[in-house]
């Protein structure tokens, strides 16, 4: 963010996007109690206390773009609410952007729909994976990486992350050994949930297909992420969403390509 203005930081780009038109107050305050938010409304059953203030959950507290509450208006005013499917629009809206912002050519076969990041990432599991199979997560990391592994009978190998000079960084040494126990698949969270750790393009982490070339990774890749060299793996499962920078992260029942 720049002052008032959004842009994406990617050098192609970010003169267009400096410079664009629309600003968006990102200093108003929105009173969300009483809309079931979980991040408000479970303060007191999850800390017992509802007078804190709620860091806890990983939702947006801006309004969302009003292109998409336009976009959802104008669907929502059709007033029929069927079954969907993805259409041209849909796919040219998530090739363009990749290609746009991030020089990355992605084929309309590669992409899959899915009702979520972490749906899509159990689905990744339940396919590249048997039960029993041994799957490698980072902690501290996004819980469902836990619980949606563990509900699918997988074995957890723990690979933690070391917090060092103010941040975590990864044990390349602990995962080389770890994945030598017959690991099956890797899990990866970009930015790194909770430490907010960004994993660019050049850092040793993108070059992490070297350390494990017979594993599967899956990719929890959020936001202006995909600049992440493990990506590009052939071996790579990216599960993105434009939940979390739309602030629609509820909305994820269909393929939205109105919005």
């Amino acid at each position: 963010m720049i002052g008032s203005k959004v842009c994406i930081t990617n050098n192609k780009s970010l003169n267009q996007y400096i410079n664009m038109k629309t600003k968006y107050d990102f200093d108003q305050v929105i009173d969300r109690s009483n809309t079931n938010s979980i991040k408000i409304e479970a303060l007191e059953e999850v800390f017992g206390n509802k007078d804190i203030t709620p860091l806890w959950v990983a939702d947006m507290d801006f309004l969302a773009p009003p292109e998409v509450t336009k976009a959802m208006k104008k669907r929502v005013e059709h007033g029929i609410f069927g079954y969907v499917q993805p259409d041209e629009r849909y796919f040219n809206a998530i090739i363009n952007w990749l290609q746009d912002r991030h020089s990355w050519a992605v084929g309309q076969k590669t992409i899959s729909f899915v009702p979520g990041v972490v749906k899509g990432f159990a689905f990744a599991i339940d396919i590249f994976t048997s039960e029993n199979d041994k799957i490698i997560i980072q902690p501290p990391v996004y819980p469902p990486f836990t619980g949606t592994t563990e509900g699918l009978n997988r074995e957890i190998v723990n690979n933690p992350l070391i917090f060092e000079n103010g941040q975590y960084k990864m044990d390349f040494d602990n995962l080389r050994e770890v994945a030598k126990t017959g690991c099956k698949m890797l899990i990866l969270c970009n930015p790194q949930n909770p430490s907010g750790r960004a994993y660019m393009v050049g850092s040793r982490v993108a070059r992490i297909g070297r350390n494990m070339l017979r594993q599967r990774y899956i990719g929890h890749i959020r936001r202006d992420s995909w600049r992440f060299g493990v990506a590009r793996l052939q071996a790579c499962t990216i599960c993105n969403s434009i939940g979390k920078s739309c602030s629609k992260q509820h909305y994820t029942d269909g393929p939205q390509q109105n919005i």
